[in-house]
């Protein structure tokens, strides 16, 4: 007899929720389904019959990380107000897991990559999307259609550079708003 949906489904959140912290703690390399068993207090045996290997548990947690940045992105970009001061708000959304992890693990460097590695498939399907709420956000009143779907990769790249080849500090955050402001600034004034 299986356990009701609703205990269940609280069990694999319970399992995701105490990987993420050990992921965090000690990395993608040295985390085992025992760690991530005893610190979510589920038997083994329970935690195998949720997911049959540690890619696996990663796997849904990064599918559960990006549900959520994606539900954080699409809110920011129907907050009221024009696309230029949303779109800061959005690129803050979306890599602000990113923030958090790496400033919160030493690991987190190693995470993003197995994350890459692994989840290659969602990960791009989750930034195809977001790609376009960038471009639909460009093309509110920023540049024209044509112009936005041409511009949005580069604004994202801009951004993924940016988080990446800086130290993560408490001052990435208004560096990435900054560099949207710019862009915006530059593309306008290279149009009109």
């Amino acid at each position: 007899m299986s356990p009701p949906q609703g205990r269940a489904e609280a069990t694999r959140a319970q399992i995701l929720d105490a990987a993420l912290a050990q992921f965090s703690t000690y990395g993608f390399a040295r985390t085992s389904m025992s760690r991530i068993a005893h610190a979510s207090t589920v038997s083994r045996t329970s935690l195998y019959k949720h997911f049959r290997t540690k890619e696996d548990v990663f796997s849904a947690l990064s599918e559960r990380i990006n549900g959520e940045v994606l539900a954080a992105v699409r809110a920011a970009a129907c907050e009221p107000g024009p696309a230029e001061e949303r779109l800061p708000a959005v690129m803050d959304a979306w890599v602000g897991w990113a923030f958090e992890l790496l400033q919160r693990s030493p690991h987190g460097r190693e995470l993003i990559d197995e994350k890459n590695r692994l989840c290659a498939d969602t990960s791009a399907d989750a930034n195809a999307r977001f790609e376009s709420l960038v471009t639909a956000l460009l093309a509110d009143g920023i540049v024209d259609e044509s112009s936005a779907t041409r511009l949005a990769p580069i604004l994202i790249s801009a951004v993924k550079g940016l988080v990446l080849t800086e130290d993560v500090a408490r001052d990435m955050r208004p560096k990435v708003r900054e560099l949207v402001e710019v862009f915006v600034r530059g593309v306008r004034s290279a149009s009109g």
